[in-house]
């Protein structure tokens, strides 16, 4: 039984400059903000192989679909590796106030809920037999 692995991204300037564009592409595309430089010209130095490994392995991720998290925890793992300042994908202004609202109206809706609830136990049957009496 043979099993096959997948090879993984080098790190090379041509790589890192195509995760750049691929973390500038889905900034701008989302309206995200990037705050700090996006500068990936530095080469990272790793304590182990298996750093090596996973950073080769979220290089990859990032330039083939980068998603908020995927791009966070690579600019974290490459900051962390090459000694630089870290950069960070924050959500924009108005993004932040729709999340925002939504969390108030997420709240109030449990107590909408809440307080239908109580009105349902407190009045049972009640309207009923007054109905059924007269």
């Amino acid at each position: 039984m043979s099993t096959t692995t997948k090879s993984l991204v080098s790190i090379n300037a041509e790589s890192m400059e195509a995760a750049k564009n691929s973390i500038t592409n889905m900034v701008n595309r989302r309206g995200l903000v990037l705050e700090g430089n996006l500068d990936l010209s530095k080469s990272p130095s790793f304590p182990s192989k298996n750093k090596e490994k996973d950073f080769k392995r979220r290089l990859e991720r990032v330039i083939d679909l980068p998603t908020m998290k995927r791009v966070s925890m690579f600019l974290r793992m490459y900051s962390q590796f090459t000694g630089t300042q870290q950069v960070k994908v924050d959500y924009s202004a108005k993004e932040k106030k729709i999340r925002e609202y939504r969390k108030e109206y997420v709240e109030a809706r449990k107590k909408a809920i809440e307080a239908y609830s109580r009105y349902k136990e407190e009045k049972g049957d009640f309207y009923k037999s007054i109905h059924l009496k007269g």
